[in-house]
């Protein structure tokens, strides 16, 4: 075959195939599937930060009021815990360009405020209310992101912190003296 006519073969080739490309439009799941799942890990980030950084702020100030051996304990513990957490986030968060909060919101600054006004047996007993209700709501975040499934470095992280939280909401549920779970 000369030249010219492998052209004109190839070229014929061509238009017969451009109508079958044409007619299999990429699927929706083939478009950026990604930016929802970036959008949902970024919400996921900026709240695992707020909360992260409100159990350490009340945790500490816990360390500092209490003079129940038990809610220090449990301060420590939860002080010790959301540092290690906070920086496997920032890791996790780091690998999607996602960046968590550096500081409290007015709204986690409001509740931190509010305890420093607290001492003694009033401290102990509002700490450990918030951490059951903290804890309950924390795990059911976890558990949502978890859930997604999407591999990305945020869902695995959100999947092994889980079980520490879990364990955290058992403490606070002991620490409040059994109490079950509230209904979300």
């Amino acid at each position: 075959m000369r030249p010219l006519s492998r052209l004109l073969v190839f070229g014929f080739v061509l238009v017969l195939a451009s109508p079958a490309f044409a007619q299999n439009p990429p699927k929706p799941s083939d478009q950026n599937p990604p930016d929802a799942a970036r959008a949902g890990d970024a919400d996921f980030v900026k709240d695992a930060g707020l909360g992260g950084m409100t159990e350490i702020e009340l945790s500490r100030l816990a360390l500092q009021k209490s003079s129940d051996a038990a809610v220090k304990k449990f301060a420590q513990q939860m002080a010790t815990d959301h540092t290690k957490a906070g920086q496997a986030l920032q890791a996790a968060a780091s690998q999607e360009g996602l960046t968590p909060p550096a500081q409290l919101d007015p709204e986690h600054k409001q509740l931190v405020d509010r305890f420093s006004s607290l001492s003694g047996a009033a401290f102990g007993k509002e700490y450990k209310s918030q951490m059951l209700k903290d804890h309950e709501e924390t795990v059911a975040k976890f558990e949502r992101e978890a859930a997604l499934g999407n591999g990305s470095p945020v869902q695995k992280f959100a999947s092994s912190t889980l079980p520490t939280l879990k364990t955290h909401l058992e403490m606070a549920q002991e620490l409040n003296g059994g109490a079950q779970p509230h209904a979300h």
